[in-house]
């Protein structure tokens, strides 16, 4: 099935993504994804890998590391078959795309001249995706 997701905020800008999910028949599954290899168009001094690792059990998700060594935890509504015990993996995909935002901000500012030193940005996002899947 494919997703997509439209987010705005205040202002005219949208942005929209799409994934691709597939699922095996099988009851256990590993997903493994290597840091990122030398061949690629960054230069060694400019790459930054993270590494996550976690455990995924019924409709939950629990990273138990992180290279920050931070806990991070996803979890689905009831109405849907989760345990709601921590948020949606949509809403932390969200959160991480301000995250990203307000650190570009960051630091962008800083690299200007005259320095520009970004106390604080609001934010106001709305997202719609399609219930049917």
């Amino acid at each position: 099935a494919i997703h997509q997701y439209h987010v705005s905020t205040n202002s005219s800008r949208c942005w929209r993504a799409s994934n691709t999910r597939s699922f095996s028949s099988t009851t256990t599954a590993r997903y493994h994804s290597s840091s990122p290899s030398s061949s690629n168009s960054i230069p060694d001094e400019f790459q930054k890998s993270y590494r996550l690792t976690g455990i995924g059990k019924k409709s939950a998700v629990t990273l138990t590391t992180t290279d920050t060594g931070h806990v991070i935890q996803t979890d689905v509504p009831k109405s849907i078959g989760g345990d709601d015990t921590a948020p949606q993996p949509v809403e932390l995909l969200l959160a991480a795309w301000l995250g990203c935002t307000q650190a570009t901000a960051v630091f962008v500012g800083r690299q200007m001249e005259p320095r520009i030193l970004l106390e604080s940005l609001e934010f106001d996002v709305v997202a719609i995706r399609d219930q049917r899947g």
